[in-house]
């Protein structure tokens, strides 16, 4: 058994401090060696810089809830994420999770993706793909940054639906020069780690697709570093890397 508490802070150091043992369960303020998986769901922890203290904050909860949990050796290519294997999925542990501010992000899954088949991963442009809010950096550069950030701000306060938001903000933007496009193109801000996990899931034979607003900014941006990127007929603007 080895307490949580004295594991080194970066996962990366935890199979030699660990050694032995091919998996750990997960007790409340410990973890104890175990040979046996444990496959039936999973928890997935993933932020920008995971220690043994996410691992501890979650014991409690999971004891809770009377989940067992196995936890999985860090991968060496994976430095901010944690696999843990569950005895079973709870719908109840899912919706606490949710609800809980904790200082990382966690998601309980009954089923984990898989490279051995093909897949489809959508995700987000704008604070997801990229670090940015796409709108609000062209916004700066043409010199009105803090009026779309008013009205971005009423949106978030529920005092504007998020269709006029957008109309209003586009507004303010007219006039503004259309090399400023290319400006944030040039410079886009990607996720670390975005263009290795593309490329990973383009040779598994998986499909990337990219949920981008009106602005094209962004979807040009991804052609030309992932190649064509075909539209779908969809209400909103999608690019897709194959």
């Amino acid at each position: 058994m080895i307490r949580i508490s004295t594991l080194p802070a970066s996962p990366q150091a935890w199979p030699e401090a660990l050694g032995g043992a091919p998996l750990w369960r997960l007790s409340q303020d410990a973890l104890h060696p175990s040979a046996d998986p444990l496959q039936a769901a999973w928890l997935v922890i993933t932020g920008e810089a995971v220690t043994a203290e996410h691992l501890a904050a979650l014991a409690p909860v999971l004891a809770r809830h009377r989940v067992e949990t196995c936890l999985y050796p860090p991968a060496p290519a994976c430095r901010q994420t944690l696999l843990l294997g569950c005895d079973r999925f709870s719908p109840e542990l899912a919706h606490s999770l949710r609800e809980l501010a904790l200082p990382f992000e966690v998601a309980h899954l009954a089923t984990l993706p898989t490279l051995a088949e093909p897949g489809l991963l959508v995700m987000d442009m704008d604070s997801t793909a990229i670090r940015i809010e796409c709108i609000d950096e062209i916004a700066r550069l043409a010199g009105v940054g803090e009026q779309v950030a008013a009205v971005t701000a009423a949106a978030m306060q529920g005092k504007l639906e998020f269709a006029d938001s957008l109309r209003n903000r586009v507004a303010l933007l007219a006039g503004a020069p259309v090399g400023i496009l290319d400006e944030v193109a040039a410079h886009m801000p990607w996720m670390p780690g975005l263009a290795e996990l593309v490329e990973t899931l383009k040779q598994a034979g998986w499909r990337v697709a990219i949920a981008s607003g009106a602005l094209p900014v962004s979807p040009v941006s991804c052609s030309r570093c992932w190649g064509s990127m075909p539209s779908l007929p969809t209400s909103w603007r999608w690019r897709m890397a194959s």
